[in-house]
């Protein structure tokens, strides 16, 4: 009892000084007192003792939430912000709980039935194994994939053995130090409202977790599953092809692929083995599965990261010194969701060839055009994106006759929802920016073996007649126009004196400097009615909040001298057919008449702001130029672009973009 006083008391302080919140206090404390979190108590206590209150109140400050990729964060020794073996059995048993009641509801007696599955990450398999023994535990039967696997593979999964959900145990492309849980409901697709909310419900309802009665390799409710699903999953990917190519011209296409330690050489190298891309090697560099990511460039496995593909290139070009050149290198992230690709350019002179690396954008436009040209669609047909993907692809497909849905929300689970809303025999193409891409009906999660199986096709049909992807997308350029689009994540903050390793409490302060920084925005909206004086500057002419519904447009100016600009108060509600999210919109012009969008949002899987910035050249503006070329002219006046908008408008300054932060604009 006097423990229990002492360690109030010192909370009690540290709330008074401001450097834990009232919240953290109530959820140690608890954590404290039950002897259900007694395994979890000493590192608590020696966090106190030490007065780590950064540290706890990271951990306990809040509940982690189901965000874009479903409960994700940093793992540590405890706390309901952070992910743990607590954290996942909550997750795992508040979804069993959820699930039997739904299906109570429904009047189907039979147990529910639950698909999981894990990738290559530390403590992944121990994560699946304990999620696997707390559904079993709450009555659910379970189907353990034995191995790590793509998280596509597990969509795929859920629909085929006809269960009613689906676990990963993943943190996708984030740093080492992360995991996470995602839940997948009966269509296959990411849990979307109100499922994720009533889930959370019953996880904060939880006063104690019943016994685990059920043991992986010991309860008749825990099956493992065996290489036929493997099979029937790569058949079903394999219908997805889109050409009849010839043996040679498919073993004519030079590819070398890395899974980036992940699981992604059991789904996008395999499909490419089957089908006959027999001239795809393995980077055994980083061939091997491991949570480390120990042969990628600073242990970020992310493929939207430019400095990720620099061993692979190195290790391509002296196999071209070698006379054993490759025409594409492709990357997939360690879940093997995403896929990007780097292309040889051929026309160039240099002895040793460059590599162009692809944004998600320009792929996706390569892949939806590659869709709409080589195969026949229903008069329904339809393509998918989301709002902060490139309008090009809308406007190719809009060009072919196909309707196009792109005002979804951020998240490719949003996309999987639609495909079942619109019906899934009109579903051409499902994109996002970020590298997500689907076809097909045999999933709901967009899969980097079925992008990596249609981008192959492409590239082989087009080195048989001499052109590269290359050629293709300048085509494309001509054709629908230039688009430039770049992302940039900003990680860290001027004035924010952030420790670099990773850890609970340093991602706290990054969410807590973006949220702040995102009500300056609201209060401060930068539209205002005046002339652009130098080139990297932009009439900002109206801003959309998408959180709080609101709008600002500029209004003409009384005098050419006068710049006047709009205070929080003088928006009026938005009408734009957005969806509710924590991000806002701004749309201008720059001095020579170029169309400017630039959103800004807080990630929902990592610690960071991210920022888009999209502009479309009219064919005046870049006529008889090479528009490749002129993309990387764009780009660099993106980058003076958005450093010019943070440092006036996002305050306090964030910190100039460093190395290998920008994606896309290539």
């Amino acid at each position: 009892m006097e423990r229990s006083a002492r360690i109030r008391e010192l909370c009690q302080s540290a709330v008074a000084a401001g450097v834990l919140t009232e919240p953290a206090l109530l959820r140690i404390e608890k954590w404290l007192a039950d002897d259900q979190y007694a395994e979890y108590q000493p590192a608590i206590e020696e966090d106190l003792a030490k007065q780590n209150w950064s540290q706890l109140e990271a951990a306990f400050g809040t509940i982690l939430p189901f965000g874009t990729g479903g409960r994700r964060g940093v793992m540590s020794p405890y706390g309901t912000a952070t992910i743990n073996g607590r954290t996942i059995a909550e997750s795992a048993y508040g979804l069993a709980s959820y699930l039997r009641e739904v299906l109570s509801q429904r009047g189907e007696a039979e147990p529910p039935l639950v698909v999981i599955a894990c990738d290559s990450r530390h403590r992944s398999l121990e994560f699946a194994r304990l999620s696997a023994e707390v559904c079993a535990s709450a009555g659910c039967r379970v189907k353990l994939f034995k191995e790590p696997r793509a998280t596509p593979e597990l969509s795929f999964a859920v629909r085929y053995l006809e269960a009613d959900a689906g676990i990963v145990i993943s943190a996708s492309h984030n740093p080492p130090a992360d995991n996470g849980f995602k839940a997948y409901w009966s269509n296959g697709g990411q849990i979307v409202p109100p499922h994720d909310r009533q889930i959370l419900q019953r996880i904060a309802k939880i006063e104690s977790l019943p016994p685990r009665t059920e043991h992986v390799g010991e309860s008749a409710l825990i099956d493992f599953l065996g290489s036929d699903i493997d099979d029937a999953y790569l058949e079903a990917l394999a219908r997805q092809s889109i050409l009849r190519l010839s043996d040679e011209d498919r073993a004519a296409i030079r590819i070398l692929y890395t899974p980036l330690h992940g699981v992604g050489n059991s789904s996008a190298g395999e499909v490419l083995r089957r089908e006959g891309f027999s001239g795809t090697k393995l980077f055994e560099l980083q061939s091997a599965l491991d949570g480390g990511f120990p042969f990628v460039k600073d242990h970020l496995p992310n493929p939207e990261r430019d400095a990720v593909f620099q061993d692979a290139i190195e290790f391509a070009n002296q196999s071209q010194a070698q006379g054993q050149g490759f025409d594409l290198i492709m990357a997939t992230d360690p879940d093997a969701d995403r896929l990007r690709v780097a292309v040889r350019d051929h026309s160039s002179s240099q002895k040793i060839k460059p590599w162009i690396l692809l944004s998600g954008n320009q792929l996706g436009a390569l892949l939806v055009d590659f869709a709409l040209s080589y195969r026949d669609w229903p008069p329904d047909a339809y393509v998918v994106q989301t709002m902060v993907t490139s309008p090009l692809i809308s406007r190719i497909a809009k060009t072919k006759g196909v309707r196009v849905i792109d005002k979804l929300p951020v998240g490719f689970k949003y996309i999987g929802e639609t495909i079942d809303a619109e019906g899934p025999a009109g579903f051409v193409f499902g994109a996002e920016e970020s590298l997500g891409y689907l076809a097909g009906n045999y999933a709901r999660d967009k899969d980097a073996a079925l992008a990596t199986l249609w981008t192959a096709e492409l590239a082989a049909m087009l080195k048989a007649r001499g052109e590269t992807l290359l050629d293709r997308l300048q085509q494309i350029y001509k054709i629908h126009g230039l688009d430039v689009e770049s992302l940039w994540p900003i990680r860290q903050f001027a004035d924010s004196a952030q420790p670099q390793e990773a850890s609970p409490s340093a991602a706290h302060q990054v969410v807590e400097q973006i949220r702040l920084r995102m009500q300056h925005l609201r209060l401060k909206p930068p539209v205002r009615q005046a002339a652009c004086e130098y080139d990297e500057d932009v009439s900002w002419q109206q801003m959309d909040d998408l959180l709080e519904r609101r709008t600002w447009e500029a209004q003409a100016a009384s005098s050419p001298q006068t710049v006047a600009s709009l205070e929080a108060g003088d928006a009026r509600p938005l009408a734009e057919p957005y969806p509710v999210a924590d991000m806002c919109w701004l749309f201008g012009h720059t001095i020579e008449g170029a169309e400017v969008a630039l959103a800004l949002r807080p990630s929902g899987t990592e610690p960071l702001l991210k920022v888009y910035l999209f502009s479309r050249l009219a064919p005046e503006l870049w006529a008889g130029e090479d528009p490749l070329e002129r993309r990387e002219v764009e780009a660099r006046r993106h980058a003076r672009m958005v450093e010019k908008f943070l440092a006036e408008h996002f305050q306090p300054p964030a910190v100039s973009m460093t190395h290998g932060d920008v994606q896309g604009s290539r």
